[in-house]
């Protein structure tokens, strides 16, 4: 078995680095860090530290943070390794490591408390904008359009 292979409830932590890529044996190279949601337009992080917080059955339960602006925070993630089992020892290469993570807005509320941004919120406001926008167009075309204060040959209106 490879140096790289370890027993997976011997790792204590895992780095992992935005726009570095892993090494694997068995699947081809995927990024470390992959975020989701609309804050990731914005920001993320370079870098992530996971620590091995136990197990739940045979799996690794994971806490990770990152340095993160205020009014961010981290939601839902998932760390992916290559498992190999071997004698119902499960192993994992640390280089195929990977990270899956949502990033949260948060608003600044009334009292200078934090509320997470609702995701969908910002398209409702810009279909509704959209909406206001077509109205508003075609009542300004309608309007131009209409012949008000021309008069009909025979002279009636």
């Amino acid at each position: 078995m490879s140096s790289s292979h370890v027993k997976q409830e011997e790792v204590k932590s895992l780095l992992l680095y935005k726009g570095k890529l892993t090494k694997s044996t068995r699947t081809s190279p995927k990024q470390q860090l992959t975020c989701y949601g609309a804050a990731c337009r914005y920001f993320q992080p370079d870098a992530i530290r996971c620590q091995n917080a136990g197990h739940a059955g045979d799996k690794v339960k994971w806490e990770c943070h990152a340095d993160l602006p205020e009014l961010l925070r981290m939601g839902s993630f998932e760390v992916l390794c290559d498992l190999r089992d071997e004698s119902s020892n499960s192993y994992l290469d640390k280089a195929s490591c990977r990270m899956e993570y949502h990033l949260v807005q948060l608003q600044m509320r009334d009292g200078g408390t934090l509320h997470p941004v609702s995701e969908g919120s910002g398209r409702i406001e810009l279909l509704v904008l959209g909406l206001i926008t077509i109205v508003f167009c075609w009542q300004m075309y309608s309007n131009f359009r209409s012949p008000r204060g021309s008069r009909r040959a025979n002279g009636s209106y």
